[in-house]
């Protein structure tokens, strides 16, 4: 079926399978920097059922974004994520580097798969080497690897390459538990049907081809339907499938394309679904042409299996670009992680000769340095979202939001709201709730009582049953002075939600607050609209206090640029306030 492996020289590849993983561990070594980005924030830090651990059945009942506090109606159904994000939060009480590091982890053991799988095929451990660490350190992979909820696409992969390998056993009982591997592959993302899919094609070729009895396969076909069968069972109700109009769909695998001959480039908020380009959809429909046609002349060659893995690797791209997904873009890097781990096995199907392995080691150098960067920039929030604006498309409002929500978190609230404005006129009346209370949220900060309140009631009106609108509707009125409405406000959640800590630690801010604001001392008034989150009311009070160190520190954390300015230069080498300005602040001034 495929020449054998190397056995007579059993040390040389596992030494080769160590020096493969050397570049990929060497490209992320410096992945330990990067925080919480992205829909991290969302899944995991404001996530209350990561906070407590469960058994792995407790997390089966559930959506990937079925949290009380989130008015996403997404049905992505990947409840093995949870629970890992869960192992992870209680290993690390709630910090990024335990998620970061299971991430390298995983990837890693993907790579070993992979290398396994190429040199089983390819019959040359060097070949596979050269190949695991081609895939290892493409920066197109940093998506999946370096960002901690792309962790759904590598642990996906991780079980699909394993039911893969198990296959390659001589004892059927062995070969059967593919099929719990692909169902594990399953609860961790969609994807993993493509496995599924290749599983029985290569099964049935075997059996069609004379090379295996059927009754030898039938225990792999059976496990492998029943471990569909169990996640289509477990999955929540959800809206029906929807698909991509040709057009779109084939500009998402034009997009594909060029980001598979530009590995070099990795970016994110690829294309427009608004808006997609001819020239895409053109190379689209060129590919998948040329791919019909090679697994054509594979199917007729020496090693068919090829074709089917082709085919697969190919069916990882039209999935995601068929289906209607909850996002703005045709594409993303995240989306090329399992289709290149089964292209790397394709790769290695021959042995490379000598110049081809030195371009490869060459390649991987060049690449595993590219990948470095790439990581530097994931750890800086401000530059990535910089930099993904530049280069999306126009018409995404995406990266608008992006950036708008990490200067949002840096308290650069001006910057926050002109972003947050042009993402509004991008996408017209068609708003979601979480954007809309952004805004509220922050004209509310910036001292724009009635914008924000008229913002917040309009959500409320069409989405009465979210909660964080009606918390919000307690803060933005004790913002604007309005203790009595804010106390309204208060008993009105409590009436629909119920009492909890947070409406507790509500009814505590608001009783001390507002006796701070009627004590007439500066500091006391500037503590207290600081504590409620009045941060461009308090400004001018901490500012009128200067050079007292406590005013300083807060114009430093809290205050517009030139007031933090003013600030850090009060506080001339405090190493804490340096490190904030930095974090704030990153871009040259």
């Amino acid at each position: 079926m495929w020449p054998a492996p190397e056995i007579s020289r059993a040390p040389r590849p596992v030494l080769l399978w160590w020096v493969a993983l050397l570049p990929v561990l060497a490209a992320y070594a410096n992945v330990g920097g990067v925080g919480f980005m992205w829909d991290d924030h969302l899944l995991i830090e404001q996530n209350p059922a990561l906070q407590v651990l469960h058994a792995p059945w407790a997390y089966l009942g559930h959506g990937f974004w079925d949290r009380a506090f989130a008015t996403s109606t997404s049905a992505y159904y990947r409840p093995l994520v949870t629970f890992t994000f869960a192992l992870d939060w209680a290993l690390g009480d709630g910090g990024p580097l335990p998620f970061h590091l299971t991430n390298l982890a995983l990837h890693l053991a993907v790579c070993t798969l992979v290398f396994g799988l190429a040199w089983r095929r390819a019959g040359s451990a060097v070949t596979a080497a050269v190949i695991t660490a081609l895939f290892g350190v493409l920066p197109r992979l940093t998506e999946s690897v370096t960002w901690v909820v792309g962790r759904t696409d590598v642990l996906a992969t991780l079980f699909v390459l394993a039911a893969l390998r198990v296959t390659e056993a001589k004892r059927p009982w062995v070969r059967a538990t593919a099929g719990g591997l692909v169902l594990l592959g399953l609860l961790s993302k969609e994807v993993a049907l493509v496995g599924a899919l290749l599983l029985l094609a290569d099964a049935g070729g075997r059996v069609l081809r004379g090379r295996s009895p059927a009754r030898a396969e039938l225990p792999l076909l059976i496990t492998t339907g029943l471990g569909v069968a169990t996640w289509l069972l477990l999955r929540p109700a959800s809206a029906p499938t929807r698909l991509h109009e040709p057009l779109t769909f084939l500009a998402g695998v034009g997009h594909c394309v060029v980001m598979l001959l530009t590995p070099w480039q990795p970016a994110a908020q690829i294309g427009f679904v608004g808006a997609p380009e001819a020239w895409a959809a053109g190379l689209g429909a060129v590919a998948l042409g040329a791919v019909g046609l090679l697994a054509w002349r594979w199917g007729r060659s020496d090693a068919p299996w090829r074709a089917t893995w082709l085919l697969a690797a190919t069916g990882g791209v039209v999935l995601v670009s068929a289906v209607v997904l909850a996002t703005f873009t045709l594409a993303s890097d995240r989306f090329l992680y399992l289709p290149l781990a089964l292209g790397a096995v394709v790769a290695a199907q021959r042995p490379w000769g000598r110049p081809a392995l030195l371009v490869g080691a060459g390649l991987t150098l060049a690449l595993g340095l590219v990948t470095w960067q790439r990581n530097e920039t994931w750890a800086s929030p401000v530059r990535f979202w910089r930099e993904t604006l530049e280069a999306a498309s126009p018409r995404n409002p995406g990266p608008l939001l992006g950036l708008g929500d990490v200067l949002f978190e840096r308290a650069r609230y001006e910057e926050a709201r002109d972003l947050y404005l042009r993402a509004a006129e991008l996408r017209g009346p068609s708003r979601e709730p979480e954007s809309e209370l952004g805004l509220a949220v922050t004209e509310s900060k910036l001292g724009h009582d009635a914008e924000a309140l008229a913002l917040l009631e309009r959500v409320l009106a069409a989405h009465p049953a979210s909660q964080r609108a009606a918390y919000d509707r307690v803060l933005f009125r004790a913002r604007a002075l309005d203790f009595g409405g804010a106390r309204g406000a208060l008993q009105e959640a409590r009436a629909r939600f119920g009492d909890d800590a947070v409406l507790l630690g509500f009814e505590q801010l608001l009783a001390t607050t507002e006796a701070a604001l009627r004590s007439g001392a500066p500091l006391e008034r500037a503590r207290a609209l600081g504590a409620l989150g009045a941060t461009r009311k308090a400004q001018p009070l901490f500012e009128a206090l200067l050079p007292e160190p406590e005013a300083a520190r807060w114009l430093v954390w809290s205050g517009d640029a030139a007031a933090a300015r003013r600030g850090l230069e009060v506080l001339g080498d405090d190493v804490a306030a340096q490190a904030t300005w930095a974090e704030r602040f990153p871009e040259p001034r």
